[in-house]
């Protein structure tokens, strides 16, 4: 009966010790895909938030180039029009700005997993940057016109005053 003693004895121990290393690989797995599972939250919350500052700057740089296109608009319609080369420097720097912020995002943007066939925007579809272009160049030859040096009017060559040459005085009248 000893003998039968020590013998189970010896099993139950090496079942427990068995059950006991068995636990312990579980709860090192667990704890590795619990690790696993919160590195990729910070890796995608991370990258929420690096898309929502890109979404940022594109706002505020399209902002700013409102602004801007508005004050040249107001500055035009009031012939007023200080320095095109001023205007042209803003407006590249702000255009130049929100078009870096729309490309960055361009390779953020992910497909919902509710929404099938889903095709994001390519390299080069994004129409809206076009047409701001488009706008904006319009304006700046409009400012650029509104800023060009005209030539002094014609002076009549007759007095010492510099009186110009009008299409009115040009008619004399005999007396």
């Amino acid at each position: 009966m000893a003998m039968l003693d020590t013998i189970l004895a010896t099993a139950t121990g090496l079942g427990a010790a068995g059950l006991g290393a068995a636990g312990a690989l579980l709860v090192q797995r667990a704890k590795r895909r619990d690790d696993a599972a919160a590195v990729k939250q910070a890796a995608e919350q991370a990258e929420k938030t690096l898309t929502l500052e890109i979404i940022a700057t594109a706002r505020a740089s399209a902002r700013a180039w409102l602004a801007i296109a508005e004050r040249a608009v107001d500055d035009l319609k009031h012939g007023r029009m200080g320095n095109a080369e001023r205007y042209d420097e803003q407006m590249h720097a702000v255009s130049q700005e929100f078009t870096s912020a729309l490309y960055r995002l361009a390779g953020r943007l992910r497909p919902h997993d509710e929404i099938r066939n889903y095709r994001g925007p390519s390299f080069n579809s994004w129409p809206f940057v076009d047409q701001l272009g488009e706008v904006t160049q319009i304006l700046r030859g409009a400012v650029h016109r509104s800023t060009e040096v005209l030539p002094a009017p014609p002076t009549c060559g007759r007095c010492s005053t510099g009186c110009s040459v009008t299409p009115s005085s040009r008619t004399r009248v005999s007396t």
